[in-house]
């Protein structure tokens, strides 16, 4: 199962789960009553240690943050620790929202890593979707496409499959192919 009308499913070796994102919020708005409003960093993990988080931004850029060890972790809508956060494989990072205070200091993680093998039933270009079957459960999804990959998916073709990695928001953010 991947994601749909706000539901998401982790791909994992003993099946699927569905993240409860209101955890999250929640601690997300118990930090912003603590320490008033947050501000917002978000990247890729590229490194993790006992306390530091080293991203890559949207725009390429690497960013060290150092972790309080007050910071809570959220790894897919739940709490963790900051050394789940290490890469999951050659390539493949976990998306993060770094919560930050006035003084820049983290006061939350949330880190994601969602996904699922699919087939690709149907691709909407214009409307930057995806129409897929998750290849576990059958079930369809209609998937939105980050930007940075719209131009990619007018590539894709009927039938393929392949896994695809999701963000917080009901979009696709990467897609890896069978090769």
């Amino acid at each position: 199962m991947l994601l749909a009308g706000g539901r998401t499913a982790l791909a994992t070796s003993s099946g699927l789960y569905l993240p409860d994102r209101q955890v999250v919020q929640n601690a997300i708005a118990d930090q912003e009553a603590m320490f008033g409003p947050l501000t917002l960093a978000e990247g890729e993990v590229i490194a993790v240690d006992d306390d530091c988080l080293q991203l890559v931004t949207g725009s390429g850029l690497g960013v060290t943050y150092q972790i309080p060890t007050s910071c809570a972790v959220y790894i897919n809508g739940r709490l963790g620790s900051l050394s789940a956060l290490r890469p999951v494989a050659s390539g493949s990072f976990f998306a993060v929202r770094l919560y930050l205070d006035q003084e820049q200091t983290p006061r939350l993680i949330d880190g994601w890593y969602v996904g699922g093998l699919a087939t690709i039933m149907a691709v909407d270009s214009r409307a930057h979707t995806l129409c897929v079957q998750a290849i576990e459960s059958n079930e369809v999804f209609h998937l939105a496409v980050v930007p940075e990959l719209r131009e990619e998916i007018s590539r894709m073709t009927r039938g393929k499959v392949c896994f695809l990695l999701l963000g917080w928001e009901a979009q696709v953010r990467k897609i890896y192919y069978d090769r």
